[in-house]
């Protein structure tokens, strides 16, 4: 059984799927938000395609493991945002490193070129993996176990803002992590600020909004550093 399931959710062209392809060591499962079937060949190349337009990531995403029986399947799954770069090899070390330090929450460091919304996600060169109080929403591995814990959480809003901080919250002694020796790209400017939600509230809304009803502390930092 293969450990490593990774989720991206993407348009009907299945943007950023191509750096996962073409590989036997862990499975792809794609949410296509447009619902427009047959439009890319690579669909012929995933476990699943999985049709919702409702075009929330992690929405989405729960709704794929309330419909589908997935989550006892794997040891763990990632769910990269699909402007993230990063080839096979990179996926595979995240996992051992995650599966080396027992991580429950784990995400790869993001280049100096890439769109940065925390600092603390940044790659830190002197560092092999930061233990962290902090993983955001862009591209967490979760294991399964403590996904089962937190998709209730994925509901909570639109926007996802304020749901890494939440899953810190309630990670207990959990370990938590950047992992510096795997580097990728985000590619994109962050756009998810400017949206109109369908509730009316934008995204820092719904971040002040969570932190209010979870008394949630909106610091990220660094608990120790691995060399």
């Amino acid at each position: 059984m293969k450990s490593l399931c990774v989720i991206l959710t993407t348009t009907s062209e299945l943007l950023g799927l191509k750096q996962y392809l073409n590989q036997e060591d862990f499975d792809v499962v794609v949410i296509d938000y447009t619902s427009e079937k047959g439009k890319s060949p690579a669909r012929e190349k995933v476990s699943i395609v999985f049709e919702n337009p409702n075009g929330y990531k992690y929405q989405s995403i729960k709704l794929l493991f309330e419909e589908l029986n997935l989550i006892d399947s794997y040891e763990y799954f990632w769910f990269p945002d699909w402007d993230i770069e990063i080839d096979s090899e990179s996926v595979l070390k995240l996992i051992d490193k995650a599966k080396t330090l027992s991580l429950s929450l784990a995400q790869p460091s993001l280049s100096n070129d890439s769109f940065i919304s925390w600092d603390i996600t940044r790659h830190n060169p002197s560092s092999d993996v930061r233990l962290t109080n902090f993983v955001e929403v862009m591209c967490p591995l979760f294991t399964s176990e403590f996904l089962k814990e937190m998709l209730w959480t994925f509901s909570l809003n639109y926007s996802s803002w304020g749901l890494d901080f939440l899953w810190a919250s309630l990670s207990g002694n959990r370990y938590l992590g950047i992992v510096d020796s795997v580097i990728v790209k985000h590619s994109r400017s962050i756009s998810s600020h400017e949206w109109r939600l369908p509730n009316g509230k934008n995204a820092n809304e719904e971040l002040e909004e969570l932190k209010k009803n979870y008394d949630l502390i909106l610091t990220p930092q660094v608990i120790k550093v691995l060399i």
